[in-house]
């Protein structure tokens, strides 16, 4: 088993049927989500269940089975480990 990277992970959800302010429309956003792990295909799986399951949006979907909306993903950045500053006495 491959040790987890963090990765940045930029979304564009697409065609989402929202009940806003007693409407249903479509919209759509851009999200980023900070994810672990393995590699970039399992880091874009993980932000898209995390912007899938998001307790916020789920109470906002006016279609109940959310299948009408898609995501791209726009960019997957691997985010390197911050330097650590060392100062000697």
């Amino acid at each position: 088993m491959n040790p987890k990277l963090s990765f940045q992970v930029m979304l564009q959800g697409r065609n989402f049927l929202l009940d806003l302010e007693g409407q249903a429309r479509r919209y759509g956003f851009y999200t980023t989500r900070f994810v672990e792990a393995e590699d970039e295909a399992e880091a874009e799986r993980a932000a898209v269940a995390l912007v899938r399951d998001d307790p916020e949006l789920r109470g906002i979907y006016a279609h109940p089975t959310r299948l009408l909306f898609h995501f791209t993903t726009i960019t997957i950045t691997l985010c390197l480990p911050a330097q650590s500053k060392t100062r000697s006495a």
